[in-house]
């Protein structure tokens, strides 16, 4: 620990920044990794549930399990069934709202860890060029022999560009590995939906029409 803290001091201000950048980061990433991983849903099981539930017309159960199954798409599905009895080309439109609001609450951090990762190299390259500079500095006023003077120029620009470094590389890879985990959920959402909309079609129609003939 007290190397890191001589590290920070070398580095000057940029090193600090950059350490602020590394705390928010992570915090975005562990923010972000628990609530796609409870968004998560096995969509087969909330779908024969659904399907088994409105077979058996039991809305109020169907209904409890879209309330209880966290996630994008048990949401998505639960927008579609309050519009069921519109065309189906309606019904898509309805749920585009609710679709549009679940994709922005999903990728919500991501743009802020995507600019810390630019933010990160650009601060370590600041940090080198800053660094160079005090070596010229050191130089021209005739301190060409002050190696003191020099490690410090020197450490200042290799320790703020490793530090960029060590920052970016992992933020990157986690950043793609989430936007990886939205762009599957957003997949998971759409095949679940025309999925209800094609069981609503076949099952949901013939059983309006033959409830309406009894009754004439």
């Amino acid at each position: 620990m007290g190397e890191l803290w001589t590290l920070l001091q070398l580095g000057g201000w940029v090193s600090y920044l950059l350490l602020v950048i590394s705390i928010l980061g992570v915090a975005i990433i562990i923010h972000r990794f628990y609530h796609l991983t409870r968004a998560t849903t096995n969509e087969r099981k909330l779908l024969d549930k659904a399907k088994s539930f409105w077979v058996q017309r039991n809305e109020t159960a169907l209904e409890l399990l879209f309330e209880e199954t966290p996630g994008p798409v048990s949401r998505l599905l639960a927008s579609a069934f309050q519009l069921r009895n519109l065309p189906r080309e309606e019904i898509l439109e309805g749920v585009k709202e609710t679709g549009i609001a679940e994709i922005q609450r999903m990728n919500w951090g991501l743009p802020i860890l995507s600019t810390l990762v630019s933010a990160s190299l650009l601060l370590g390259l600041l940090g080198t060029i800053l660094g160079l500079m005090r070596i010229y500095n050191v130089i021209a006023g005739g301190g060409i022999g002050e190696a003191q003077q020099l490690a410090g120029g020197i450490a200042m620009a290799l320790i703020t560009t490793a530090f960029g470094l060590m920052i970016a590389i992992p933020f990157l890879i986690f950043h793609n590995v989430l936007q990886q985990k939205v762009e599957s959920l957003t997949a998971s959402m759409e095949r679940s939906l025309h999925e209800m909309l094609n069981f609503l079609r076949l099952e949901v129609q013939p059983s309006e029409k033959k409830v309406h003939n009894w009754g004439s």
